[in-house]
């Protein structure tokens, strides 16, 4: 993926970890921080091409597999409960 361009002066910093990069590395950034520091049980990132069906889960930790099995733990906990 291409990096963004700068767009000008920000209102506030960036964290530099997201100069010069591309919008899914930033997603990937900020999902896998979300999930590490336990402000979000799990995430998932999916990109795809555009005009085309394919589609990659660029970071296993932020995938569709880990985003699943974090709603069936979650199901299981509450019907536990009941």
């Amino acid at each position: 993926m291409a990096p963004v361009p700068d767009q000008g002066k920000p209102l506030y910093r960036t964290d530099p970890a997201f100069d010069n990069s591309s919008y899914t590395t930033r997603y990937q950034l900020l999902f896998q921080r979300l999930v590490r520091e336990r402000l979000y049980d799990a995430a998932c990132l999916i990109t795809t091409s555009k005009g085309e069906g394919i589609y990659d889960e660029p970071v296993p930790e932020v995938s569709t597999r880990n985003l699943t099995a974090a709603i069936a733990g979650r199901v299981a906990y509450i019907e536990g409960l009941m």
